[in-house]
Formats: structure tokens, C-alpha cells, sequence
């Protein structure tokens, strides 16, 4: 540690530290431990196997680093082994700083994002654990979080929601006004702002299920609520001059008028991860896909793209 390679810096020491509660050794056995091809016993050899290379290697490493290395061990109650390292404090070059640049602001976090929006979120998976471990990690956020455990269940409860059209109650050729009324009026309609949708289910797979959703679309019987296709369109309107262009306003292509309604998103999570599943999944009506196993922050970005009013709102999101 004296050699020129490491500078004049000032001298200092690395210490680091590790205990167990292991069934600790003998005053003897830890005279043995780091010579070489030696173990603390015949029965560590037996158990576990190993050369008795590895802590006097370990040994030399630490001497070369100028340091050293040793243990504590007490018989059924576990040991503590400690190593520590020379190194030297880094000088700067004359005439500047070691102070670290500043960098860029932070950013927000993903889970800040995600508590910042009230989501509502259809699951459709068939294994309970998977149901509780994904609801639990989603409803933390303050989101709700409805389950369905297979395709045809998704069917009868999208049946029940804001999105089904196809019943006297809920019927396509009602009002804006009309259906606001009666959004409000009657909490037991569900909402849902995403489908996160297994594939291989019994009764109904995911694939057959997003095909069934996709056809009820076409048929009318989905749709957006009025109120989301048209709240955009009104808070154009209401402050731009009838005469304006509607390629002056520069307005998101999603609000032209020549645009088909937005479709339900639905969100493949599947362990068939290989590409000819994810393209059979979106061939089937699924809008995007994500493989388990997958951590929640790996999930966010996929909701917040096909979430519309989440990516209005927020464009760059991701």
C-alpha cells in the first residue's frame, strides 16, 4: 500500500464485519481454519466439501491489501468473522475539486406516480395466491382492485361495469348527460381503467376472452364511457374560436374526429414470454404484454402508456 500506484493520500482502514448464529467452533478449530487444504473439521469436509483453499486465500488477499483477517467463534452459538483493508484518500488534480458535479434533478419516483392517479383495475388470473400477492401489491397505491378468475367470469363482470352497453339500462344511444346522471347515480355500476389478463385459465383462456371483448366492441356493446370520449373534445371547444382549424390547435391525434373510439386496454401477463406468444396474444385484441414473473415497477410504464387519461395528462410518463 506504499508503492506509488496508490498515491500520497492519507492511510485508511476498511473494516467489515459478519456474524452468524451457526453452530460456531472450538479454540482448536479456529487455529486450523485458514491454513491451507485444512478445514475446521473432518465432518466440514464430509458435509460440505471444498479444498480448505478458500479462507486462506482469503488470508492472503487481505494481507496483500494490508490488512488482515480473523474470527470468534463460540461452540452453539455462532461466529463473527472480520477482515479489514488499507486503501489511501484520492487527491484531486491541481486546480479542481473532488466535489461531484451536480447532476440532474431527481425525478419522480415510479411509486410517487403511481399513487398520484386513482386507478380502477380488473385482474383476471386463476391462481389464488397470484389473485391475493397482485391485488395486495396494487391496492397499496390507493387503487381498486377488482378479480375475476377466469375469462367468463371477466365477461359477466365487464357486463356490470361502465363499459357495457348492450342492456336496456345502459344502452349505446344514450346522451352524454344521460349517462353521467346515471354513472353517479348508481354506484353499483363497476369502473375499470385496465385488464390485466392471464392467458391460460380454465373455462376461458385470455386469448378467447380478449377476442369475446374485442368482438363486443365492434358490436357496440363496450365502449368508453361518453363522458371520457367527449371531455377532452369539450375542453377544446369551450376555449378555441369555432373558425380555428382543428390541425391549428395542435391538439393530441387521439382527439381528431376521424379517430375510432379508444378500445378497452387489456394487458397480457403471461410466463409465455417468446415472441411468437406476445404476437399471438396481441392478434387475439390483447394491447400489450408483460411476462411473469414481473416487479411493480416494471408494470407502470405498460399501464401508464395504454391508460389514456394517464398519458394525456402526463406524456412523458415513462
Amino acid at each position: 500500500m506504499s508503492g506509488p500506484e496508490w498515491g500520497s493520500g492519507k492511510l485508511v482502514y476498511l473494516w467489515l464485519k459478519v456474524e452468524d448464529t451457526g453452530c460456531g467452533m472450538t479454540y482448536d478449530e479456529q487455529n486450523r481454519l485458514f491454513s491451507r487444504f485444512s478445514q475446521a473439521t473432518p465432518r466440514t469436509h464430509v458435509k460440505y466439501g471444498g479444498s480448505g483453499l478458500g479462507l486462506f486465500i482469503s488470508k492472503s488477499l487481505a494481507t496483500l491489501q494490508g490488512g488482515a483477517i480473523g474470527v470468534s467463534s463460540d461452540p452453539d452459538v455462532g461466529s463473527t468473522f472480520a477482515f479489514y483493508v488499507s486503501a489511501r484518500k484520492a487527491t484531486p488534480p491541481a486546480g479542481q475539486s473532488m466535489k461531484t458535479r451536480p447532476g440532474p434533478q431527481r425525478t419522480e419516483s415510479t411509486e410517487q406516480a403511481m399513487r398520484k392517479v386513482k386507478l380502477n383495475i380488473l385482474i383476471v388470473e386463476d391462481n389464488l395466491v397470484n389473485q391475493k400477492v397482485l391485488k395486495k401489491q396494487l391496492a397499496k397505491f390507493g387503487w381498486n382492485i377488482s378479480v375475476a378468475g377466469d375469462g367468463q367470469q371477466a365477461l359477466d363482470w365487464l357486463k356490470g361495469s361502465v363499459y357495457w352497453r348492450g342492456t336496456p339500462k345502459n344502452t349505446h344511444d344514450r346522451t352524454t348527460e344521460e349517462e353521467e346522471k346515471e354513472y353517479f347515480a348508481v354506484p353499483s355500476l363497476h369502473d375499470v381503467d385496465i385488464i390485466l389478463m392471464d392467458i391460460e385459465m380454465p373455462v376461458m383462456d385470455g386469448l378467447t376472452c380478449a377476442r369475446r371483448i374485442r368482438e363486443y366492441e365492434a358490436q357496440g356493446l363496450l365502449a368508453a364511457p361518453l363522458r371520457r370520449q367527449s371531455g377532452l373534445n369539450r375542453q377544446i371547444t369551450s376555449s378555441v374560436s369555432p373558425m380555428s382549424s382543428f390541425h391549428e390547435l395542435n391538439v393530441p391525434r387521439q382527439c381528431e374526429p376521424a379517430q375510432a373510439p379508444s378500445r378497452l386496454p387489456i394487458l397480457a401477463v403471461s410466463a409465455n414470454a417468446r415472441m411468437e406468444q406476445v404476437e399471438q396474444a396481441l392478434a387475439a385484441g390483447m394491447s400489450d404484454a408483460i411476462s411473469k414473473p414481473f416487479r411493480i415497477p416494471e408494470l407502470w410504464p405498460k399501464i401508464s402508456t395504454l391508460v389514456k387519461r394517464i398519458s394525456e395528462v402526463s406524456p412523458d410518463v415513462n
